[in-house]
């Protein structure tokens, strides 16, 4: 998992929790290693403040091949929540997932859990 500027701790139970800078277009980028079916990316977002929740309006996740840019978008999110379910029933073929804000977003980038499902 690679971070925009900021970074990732292990959080509890083995979890990972996720945040950046308040910068332009925050994300963070896993690498599965090799291609495979992405079929669902759970996300629970920060909860500590109603405020915080809704930051992650505008939150995005794209999918791509290479590495180096951030490839298809295939979700957005028109609100801030605490969890999105994204399930992608068709599943879509990519080896990198990317989660963040648009370029011209400014804002922090705080995930609780991110967890991505596929074959």
């Amino acid at each position: 998992m690679r971070a925009g500027r900021g970074g990732s701790a292990k959080g509890k139970d083995g979890f990972f929790g996720f945040t950046t800078n308040n910068g332009a277009g925050e994300s963070i980028t896993s690498d599965l290693g090799k291609a495979s079916v992405i079929e669902g990316v759970p996300i629970t977002n920060n909860s500590e403040t109603a405020a915080a929740a809704a930051r992650a309006k505008d939150l995005t996740v794209w999918i791509s091949k290479e590495g180096g840019n951030r490839g298809t978008q295939v979700w957005f999110a028109k609100t801030g929540e605490t969890e999105y379910k994204i399930a992608l029933p068709k599943g879509v073929p990519g080896r990198y997932v990317t989660i963040g804000f648009p370029v011209d977003k400014r804002e922090y980038l705080y995930l609780k859990v991110v967890k991505i499902l596929g074959r």
